[in-house]
Order: structure tokens, then sequence, then C-alpha cells
């Protein structure tokens, strides 16, 4: 990703583990869902990143403003995958206005790659988990 690393983070290729297969599952399923919603049609995966970030608890959470453009051969989506409920999430900066992702347990956040976003600033009440990923799609012509 087109970012600073937080502290406490993963590889890119956590997807490769055999302990997250289920969430890796549930992530191409929403991916696919995602892009039926918005009739984004592709014939093939050119890269998947995955990663981890951990904030422990009483620490200030890594707060960068990011985006995740790799490929530009490719459509990128991002997402974000929070595991618990919290009252921080993540800010998406548009052009004219911004979204605010709520903290919300087992729930993903997909958007366009080249769309830049920081975690909001702050101290974690509790330890806090994050899944982020990056995909370059391969569109159908």
């Amino acid at each position: 990703p087109n970012c600073n690393h937080a502290k406490n983070q993963s590889n890119t290729f956590l997807y490769r583990e055999n302990f997250i297969y289920d969430l890796v599952q549930d992530y191409l399923t929403n991916l696919n869902s995602f892009c039926h919603t918005f009739n984004i049609k592709y014939k093939k995966i050119n890269y998947l990143e995955m990663w981890a970030f951990h904030t422990f608890k009483n620490q200030p959470i890594d707060s960068i403003i990011h985006n995740h453009n790799i490929d530009s051969d490719s459509y990128e989506i991002s997402s974000i995958l929070y595991f618990d409920d919290g009252d921080l999430g993540t800010t998406l900066f548009y052009d004219d206005f911004n979204i605010e992702l709520k903290e919300k347990k087992e729930k993903w956040y997909f958007f366009e790659s080249s769309i830049n976003h920081q975690p909001k600033k702050g101290i974690s009440k509790k330890d806090r988990v994050v899944l982020a990923t990056s995909v370059g799609l391969c569109l159908k012509k």
C-alpha cells in the first residue's frame, strides 16, 4: 500500500495463512457482492494483499492519510474489517465531502483504493484489531 505502515502490522500476505481460510472466503463472498451491487465485472484477480494491524489498549492509533493505489493496470478496491465495535473508525476523503466509517464488529467496508483515508485519531479504549485489504481486478471488456 501507498502508506507508512502501522507499528504493529502483519505482512501483506496474511491471506496465505491456513488459520485465516474462513475469513478469506468471507472476504471473497463480500467482494463479489460489492462488485455485483456496483456492476463491476471482472475476469480475474490480478493481486490480493491482506494485512492486520493491532493497537493495544490505551495506546494512540497510528493515523496517517493514505491510499492503496498499487497497480495502474488493475481496477483496485480496498476494504476494512473491524473485529470489534468501537468509537473510532476510519474517514474516507472525497473532493467535496468525507465519509465516516463506524467501527462495527465483523462488517466489511469496501471502497476504491484511490480514495485517501485515515484511521480516526484517538486512544483505543481496548485492544483493537483491524483487517485491511487491497485487491486489483482485471475487468471484463
